[in-house]
């Protein structure tokens, strides 16, 4: 199964090659720089947003099912390198076309929300002393939901030593559904 992070991170290749039609690569992989156009990205480290939130499922259909989901949304910032000829217009209109609908169902059914965007910055350089390379960036703010399930744990047995008075104390009945070897003895007075 793969990690939430692995899947976000594959969508989100794929989502941003099909807006601007620009070969998209993940930064700082171990593979040669593409030629000509192309955009990097890069997914910074994830931020807690809110609390996670504790819960035992409740499912009819696996009652023995001891585990309890821990929840929470987690932020991080998508940020986009186009790089070559006409990297600051292929970026511009990467966040407006984020919010149309098209493209926020097909982030809801990821679960994926983009928050907000920062403006495009232009980052064109000389590269030999002649020449520019056109060069541009825009950082996305997106959130997704991160769930680990945490296995309950269980009490296998209690030994618990101790004395019943006759008369002040009755021993307790253990639960009908209970695995309990229960042996008390009354001791008189």
């Amino acid at each position: 199964m793969m990690d939430i992070r692995s899947e976000v991170k594959l969508f989100l290749v794929a989502l941003i090659k099909n807006i601007t039609g620009w070969q998209c690569i993940w930064a700082k992989q171990d593979a040669p720089k593409p030629t000509g156009k192309y955009i990097t990205l890069a997914l910074s480290p994830e931020r807690g947003f809110g609390d996670d939130k504790k819960v035992l499922p409740d499912d009819p259909n696996q009652p023995d099912l001891m585990q309890r989901c821990i929840s929470g949304i987690k932020e991080c910032t998508l940020s986009l390198d186009a790089w070559g000829d006409g990297a600051n217009d292929i970026l511009e209109p990467v966040w407006q076309k984020l919010q149309t609908e098209e493209i926020s169902n097909e982030l809801f059914r990821a679960d994926i929300a983009a928050l907000g965007a920062s403006t495009v910055q232009d980052l064109t350089e000389l590269t030999d002393g002649t020449r520019y390379s056109e060069r541009a960036n825009l950082d996305i703010t997106i959130s997704y939901t991160r769930n680990t399930a945490d296995p309950v744990q269980t009490i296998g047995s209690v030994n618990i030593k101790g004395e019943f008075l006759h008369g002040v104390n009755k021993p307790p009945a253990p639960p009908p559904d209970a695995n309990i070897d229960v042996k008390i003895s009354i001791k008189e007075d």
